[in-house]
């Protein structure tokens, strides 16, 4: 199977995978569409595989773990430095 032939059937079940897992759907748009052009550049290790689906699959879950880990450490340091500030702020009126 080809890139393109692989690009052109596999997309819808790629979608449906990715929103069970993130629960968003313009998120699935993006992790998919990262994904197939990292594929792309891969596909001659991909399509050796024994199946090309799965590894897909994998590359779909870890591309969003990665996406949420991204976005944990921005939104941690931003809710930590939050609650210095309310801490300071309760700690001054006392």
């Amino acid at each position: 199977m080809t890139f393109a032939e692989f690009a052109a059937t596999r997309p819808p079940r790629l979608l449906r995978y990715a929103v069970v897992i993130t629960g968003d759907r313009e998120l699935t748009q993006d992790v998919v569409q990262d994904v197939l052009a990292r594929a792309q550049v891969r596909w001659r290790k991909i399509a050796s595989a024994d199946s090309p689906d799965a590894y897909v699959r994998q590359i779909v879950l870890n591309e969003y773990l990665s996406w949420r880990r991204r976005w944990a450490v921005r939104n941690v340091q931003a809710v930590g430095e939050r609650f210095v500030e309310l801490s300071d702020r309760h700690g001054a009126s006392r």
